[in-house]
C-alpha cells in the first residue's frame, strides 16, 4: 500500500521522539511513587526490558521483511488465531494513541492554556495527525530529525542548567525495604521503553533493514540517558516525595527556573513547549498510522486513507470518555496502562517470535528427513 522508504537512522531518532514525548510527563512522578529516591534506580531495570523488547521485536520482524505484523501473525499462528492476535495489535495502536491524545490536551490545558476546553485541544491535535497522515507519514519522520536535534539539546540544557541546583542528598539510595521498590518503580518506564516495539509496522519501509537492531539498541540507550538525567533533575530538586505528588514534575521545574537563569535567558518552560508539541504530534501520528494502517491490511483493503477520519473520530471519543479527570489519567498510567502495554510489546511479541522458531525448526527437520 505505501511505497516510502527511510533509513535506519532515521527509525531510530523516530522510536526516540515518541517513547520521550511522553515519558518526561509521567515517569518522574511514577517512578518516584514507587521507587522513592531509588527512582534513577529503577531506570536501570527498565533499560533492560527495553533492550530485550527491542531485540525481540527486531528479529521477529527481519524474519518477515516486506511484512507487518499483522500480515505475518497469520503466517505464524494461522488463520483463526493470527487474525485475532493481529487486531490486538491493532486496538493497542488505537489504544496509545488516544491515550497520548488525552496526555496532550491535559497538559496544555493543565499547563498552558487552562481556559481552553481540552476536547478542543485534542480535536486540533487529532485534525493535524489526520492532516499528516492524507500527506504521508514520510513527511513527519523526516522532520523528526530537526525535532529530535532540539529535544537532545533541550534535555542536555535543562540538566546542565539544572544540575548546580540538585540536592544530591536527594539520590542516595535507600535500601531499607530491599529491592521491591526499585522492581516496583521500573514497571512503567519499562513499559514506555517497550513502545519501541512499534518497528514491528515500520520494519517493511527501513531501506537497510540489517541496521534495524543495532539502531533499536542505540534508541533505547538515548533514551535511557534523556530519561535519568530528567529523573535526576526532577528528583534531585523536589525530593521523591515531592515528585511523587506532582502531575508534571519537569513542567514545574521548568516553569521556576534558577535565578541566574532568569537574569539573562528565557522561559525554559516555553521553550520546551516548542519541542514537545511537534514530538506529541509525531507519536499520535505514528500509533494511528499503525492503528489505521494495519486495520487496513486486516481487512485487505488496497489503501489506508479512507480509514483516517473514522479513525480519528474513534481516537478523539475514546480520548475524552475513558477517563474522568486528569487524576484518573494518572493513576491509569501508573497501573492499567503498563500491563496492557507489556502484554501486547513483550508477550505477543515473545509468542510471535517463539512459534516463529518452532515452525522454522520443525520445517528444517522434515526437509532433512
Amino acid at each position: 500500500m505505501e511505497t516510502w522508504k527511510i533509513s535506519h537512522w532515521q527509525a531510530m531518532g523516530y522510536m526516540i521522539s515518541i517513547v520521550f514525548a511522553t515519558a518526561i510527563l509521567f515517569i518522574p512522578g511514577i517512578t518516584s511513587k514507587g521507587a522513592g529516591p531509588n527512582a534513577w534506580l529503577s531506570l536501570f531495570i527498565a533499560l533492560g526490558f527495553g533492550l530485550l523488547v527491542a531485540c525481540l521485536a527486531c528479529s521477529l520482524g527481519l524474519r518477515y521483511p516486506n511484512k507487518t505484523v499483522i500480515d505475518y501473525s497469520v503466517d505464524i499462528l494461522g488463520f483463526p488465531l493470527g487474525k485475532l492476535v493481529g487486531f490486538i495489535y491493532i486496538y493497542y495502536f488505537f489504544y496509545a494513541a488516544y491515550i497520548v491524545a488525552r496526555e496532550f490536551s491535559e497538559l496544555m490545558s493543565t499547563v498552558y492554556l487552562p481556559k481552553t476546553p481540552p476536547l478542543v485541544i485534542a480535536l486540533v491535535l487529532t485534525l493535524l495527525s489526520c492532516l499528516v497522515l492524507y500527506l504521508g507519514l514520510e513527511v513527519i519522520v523526516r522532520a523528526n530529525g530537526i525535532i529530535l536535534f532540539f529535544s537532545i539539546l533541550t534535555i542536555l540544557l535543562v540538566f546542565f542548567t539544572y544540575v548546580w541546583t540538585i540536592n544530591w542528598s536527594m539520590l542516595k539510595p535507600d535500601f531499607f525495604k530491599g529491592i521491591g521498590p526499585i522492581l516496583y518503580g521500573s514497571v512503567s518506564p519499562a513499559a514506555w521503553f517497550g513502545q519501541t516495539a512499534v518497528i514491528l509496522m515500520l520494519m517493511p519501509f527501513i531501506k537497510n533493514q540489517s541496521g534495524a537492531k543495532p539502531a533499536s539498541l542505540l534508541a533505547i540507550f538515548i533514551l535511557f540517558i534523556m530519561l535519568e538525567s530528567v529523573i535526576i533533575v526532577t528528583v534531585g530538586i523536589f525530593g521523591a516525595a515531592t515528585s511523587s505528588r506532582l502531575i508534571f514534575p519537569l513542567f514545574y521545574a521548568l516553569a521556576k527556573p534558577p535565578e541566574y537563569i532568569q537574569a539573562f535567558l528565557f522561559q525554559p518552560s516555553g521553550f520546551f513547549m516548542v519541542i514537545w508539541v511537534p514530538s506529541m504530534l509525531l507519536k499520535l501520528t505514528t500509533f494511528f498510522f499503525a492503528g489505521v494502517y494495519g486495520l487496513a491490511q486486516w481487512f485487505n483493503l488496497k489503501c489506508y486513507r479512507p480509514l483516517v477520519l473514522p479513525g480519528g473520530a474513534f481516537i478523539l471519543l475514546l480520548s475524552i470518555v475513558s477517563w474522568h479527570n486528569i487524576i484518573d489519567l494518572l493513576n491509569s498510567s501508573q497501573y492499567t496502562v503498563p500491563l496492557f502495554i507489556t502484554f501486547a510489546n513483550l508477550g505477543l511479541t515473545l509468542i510471535l517470535f517463539s512459534v516463529s522458531l518452532i515452525r522454522h525448526r520443525n520445517k528444517n527437520v522434515k526437509g532433512r528427513t
